[in-house]
């Protein structure tokens, strides 16, 4: 009689999970948590013990990310690594799957093609950061975009999603994922002790589905 193969079985840990946000690896995330309720309501009908049927109601996840702090937007800096770029193309001709694919010189020359002013904005945001007009817009304006403001990343109406692999990327069968859909930042926190472990911030935030 043949042998029955045994098969293959994979046990992950935090060590071997990677954080992205919008494609982008949140090097020093150290944590996250995140859960899916669903708030699911039980019908009954007249005079019965026993629910005989039930309502889907609403769904909403609920989350936390934790990252080492290194710097106060740190989070928000790998926000605007894939946001800049996206926001000064705004053209038809480039979708945001072709940004890979693109060299510096044609991001360059895309920006170049736009009018006179926005040209000079987008260059000048592109090679030394938001100035003191961008800088004054996030700190007065709540529900901005995360493409032309610095600022905390709750106060941004703009929405992310978060990828979290676990296991090793490149084996088909040694790997696996979630993906946190229209993810929004609601708030940060931290607590500091004297002890010689790093400190940590945490970012909660709700998202609207796993997948």
């Amino acid at each position: 009689m043949a042998l029955q193969s045994i098969p293959s079985w994979n046990y992950y840990t935090g060590a071997n999970a990677v954080v992205k946000i919008d494609g982008i690896d949140v090097g020093e995330a150290v944590a996250i948590r995140y859960a899916l309720i669903q708030n699911r309501t039980p019908l009954y009908g007249y005079n019965a013990p026993l629910f005989n049927a039930v309502a889907d109601g609403q769904v909403i996840v609920q989350g936390s990310l934790a990252v080492n702090y290194i710097t106060h937007e740190y989070l928000l800096a790998v926000i605007r690594s894939q946001v800049d770029v996206v926001d000064i193309i705004e053209t038809p001709d480039v979708s945001v799957e072709d940004l890979d694919l693109l060299s510096t010189v044609q991001i360059e020359n895309i920006i170049l093609s736009q009018d006179e002013g926005r040209k000079i904005e987008a260059l000048k945001d592109k090679f030394w950061g938001p100035g003191p007009s961008a800088l004054r817009r996030a700190t007065n304006d709540y529900n901005t975009d995360l493409g032309t403001s610095w600022g905390r990343p709750d106060q941004h109406t703009r929405s992310v999603d978060i990828r979290v692999n676990f296991g090793d990327q490149l084996k088909s069968n040694g790997s696996t994922y979630h993906i946190l859909e229209n993810v929004f930042f609601l708030g940060r926190s931290m607590g500091t002790a004297i002890t010689e472990d790093p400190l940590i911030e945490q970012f909660d935030f709700i998202a609207r589905r796993i997948i």
